[in-house]
């Protein structure tokens, strides 16, 4: 498989927000997702819409997302947001093997910042086995129960948040192996949307030339 360079997409994050999600003390997955401006920068076609990418700092898996068209709220003629908003959005991701769900994919997922003394909360990841296809999932409810699981067998370091939800402590490659694994039961995200870059011939901002 090729060497993977993704579209991610960014969320606003709640901490402790009670939805189907995974909480740990330092964000997840077992390395930085390093970017490549040239395989992420540019605009990815989903459903419903046109979002643009924009790496801000590929060695620290920083990307910034905007809505570029709105499809279903927008003229068929409408143009299309070609360069970020003023006070564009940005995130930190994090990536490891996918293992047994695709060989030679991996699951990127977001980091919540920098916030020290709140665990970081992460309620959905992507998936792709190319440079073009990003492919979006949510974790299904009863992740916090499979998770009290794996904490009480010592298979996965954990404890009891103040909310009363599971927060995971520092993880291993090892840790994620399991994390990701569809034997534990863990990881069992909600398709929801696949996500396609668009090669330079349909790029709809190409003509305005290069951004700045």
């Amino acid at each position: 498989m090729k060497s993977l360079r993704l579209l991610l997409l960014l969320a606003v994050l709640p901490v402790l927000a009670g939805c189907p999600g995974i909480y740990s003390e330092q964000p997840l997955g077992s390395e930085v997702a390093v970017l490549d401006p040239a395989k992420v920068d540019g605009y990815w076609l989903g459903r419903g819409g046109l979002g643009g990418a924009r790496v801000l700092d590929g060695e620290k898996g920083l990307l910034a997302w905007w809505d570029a068209a709105d499809f279903a709220n927008s003229a068929s003629d409408a143009a299309v947001q070609c360069d970020p908003p003023e006070k564009v959005g940005a995130a930190v991701f994090r990536r490891h093997p996918a293992g047994s769900w695709c060989d030679g994919c991996f699951f990127y997922f977001a980091s919540t910042g920098d916030a020290s003394d709140k665990p970081h909360f992460t309620d959905w990841a992507l998936l792709s086995d190319a440079e073009s296809i990003a492919v979006y999932f949510e974790f299904e409810e009863g992740v916090q129960e499979r998770l009290k699981g794996l904490i009480d067998s010592g298979s996965l370091p954990g404890r009891i948040g103040d909310g009363g939800g599971v927060v995971l402590g520092p993880l291993s490659p090892e840790h994620h192996d399991i994390l990701v694994s569809r034997e534990t039961g863990v990881f069992k995200p909600r398709f929801w949307g696949i996500f396609l870059r668009l090669p330079p011939a349909l790029d709809p901002c190409k003509k305005a030339g290069p951004a700045k």
